[in-house]
């Protein structure tokens, strides 16, 4: 969910390890649904850079997870 409106989110964005990125839906502008597919057992992490998505005003997004930020499946 971001706080604004954003554009250019795509599945290129994130990068996954030990998995793979099944889906990003856009729910509105504003909400997106990730749906990542694990590859093998084990921790999986979503690392998403800073400035891959910009709202109206052209300011990209800050780093929104790093690569120690681990999300379990």
């Amino acid at each position: 969910t971001w706080s604004e409106a954003v554009s250019g989110f795509v599945p290129g964005d994130i990068t996954v390890g030990n998995g793979t990125v099944a889906s990003l839906t856009p729910v509105n502008s504003t909400v997106y649904t990730l749906n990542v597919t694990p590859t093998a057992d084990g921790e999986v992490w979503i690392d998403m850079p800073a400035a891959v998505v910009t709202d109206a005003a052209g300011n990209g997004n800050a780093q929104v997870l790093t690569a120690g930020s681990t999300i379990y499946d």
